[in-house]
């Protein structure tokens, strides 16, 4: 019998879905597990001979997942298969993703964001919004057809899909971000987080942070 397991290399990537009591996480041997919250029990897991770099969960349980030999892997937990995959989804790995109803982003290690039709799977459109690796990309909470997008290069960027170009810049002097994500009160400000860097509290009206929590470590 089975008592406890755990990932055996570093973990490139954490999400949750619609369900607070399950989240996903993938790592650099390419393991993909999905853990029960509950009692840390496996709930569903998969093997690839690529590194995982990033991972996403559907409004419907089905596990998206990013490599380093720049594939696209969905799967289905319920049944353990895979459902579907893109190959040669970007040119370099995929390093964040993000998965809804309607659409997929991607981003990936050669500064690209790629919008994918979620049934389809076919590409819409791409834009590069940074020169170095993409570290997150996800949409406004509020106005989805605009998404927001950071980077190794400390580059911040919105990009309205609708307009079909970027609407808001923000950039850093020194460091790196290795993180964001959006608050759900206040003014919705985006927030980022990275090595050298304090925790940045990001307006889009605004060209400065707003407010920083200092990093003392």
């Amino acid at each position: 019998m089975l008592y406890s397991e755990a990932h055996s290399g570093p973990i490139k990537d954490v999400t949750y879905g619609n369900r607070s009591d399950q989240f996903l996480a993938i790592d650099i041997n390419g393991f993909i597990r999905l853990w029960d919250a509950n009692d840390y029990v496996v709930i569903f897991r998969a093997q690839s001979k690529a590194r995982g770099t990033a991972c996403a969960m559907g409004e419907d349980g089905s596990v998206l997942t990013g490599w380093s030999d720049n594939f696209l892997r969905c799967y289905d937990p319920q049944s353990g298969g895979l459902m579907w995959e893109i190959p040669n989804a970007h040119r370099g790995f995929i390093s964040s993703l993000y998965m809804d109803q309607n659409y997929i982003l991607s981003g990936s290690e050669d500064g690209t964001v790629r919008v994918w039709a979620r049934t389809t799977h076919q590409l819409l459109t791409q834009f590069t919004p940074n020169r170095k690796t993409i570290t997150r990309v996800f949409p406004d909470i509020v106005q989805p057809h605009q998404i927001h997008v950071c980077g190794l290069d400390r580059i911040i960027s919105t990009i309205d899909l609708k307009l079909e170009r970027k609407v808001v810049h923000h950039e850093i002097g020194s460091g790196t971000l290795q993180d964001m994500t959006q608050r759900k009160d206040s003014e919705n400000e985006l927030v980022t987080c990275g090595l050298g860097n304090a925790i940045l509290f990001w307006d889009c009206d605004e060209a400065n942070p707003i407010q920083s929590i200092p990093f003392n470590g």
